[in-house]
Order: C-alpha cells, then structure tokens, then sequence
C-alpha cells in the first residue's frame, strides 16, 4: 500500500483524530524515507512504531515508500 494509503488505513481502523495524529505519522513516514536506504525502512518503521498505535509488524511491512 503507498503511504497515502497506509495513512487511511491507519485512520480507519485505529479510530484516531485525523488532525494532529495524521501530520505525525506523515513526519515519521517522511522521516524513515528519507534517512534510511529502501532495504532498512520498514524495520526502522516497526522500532519507531512497535506498541504506539495498535499496527502488527505485517501491516507495517506492507507500506511502499
């Protein structure tokens, strides 16, 4: 799924404010694309996600950057 999509898909499920909530997970998103190389980002995702918002390792995994 792109990263629009994850950001619906997390906002969907994950009952939370669209606000504030979705312009930190577009930071952290735009974080780990542009610091770390392609073959690292979704391993770097999970450390930063891992026990925040509900999200399994497999959910994370499916993101394309």
């Amino acid at each position: 799924m792109s990263k629009e999509e994850f950001e619906l898909y997390v906002e969907e499920n994950f009952a939370s404010e669209r606000g504030a909530f979705l312009r930190l997970l577009t930071n952290t998103l735009d974080f780990v694309e542009q610091r770390f190389p392609e073959e690292e980002r979704h391993e770097r995702l999970w450390e930063l996600l891992e026990g925040t918002i509900g999200l399994t390792k497999e959910e994370v995994d499916q993101i394309r950057f």
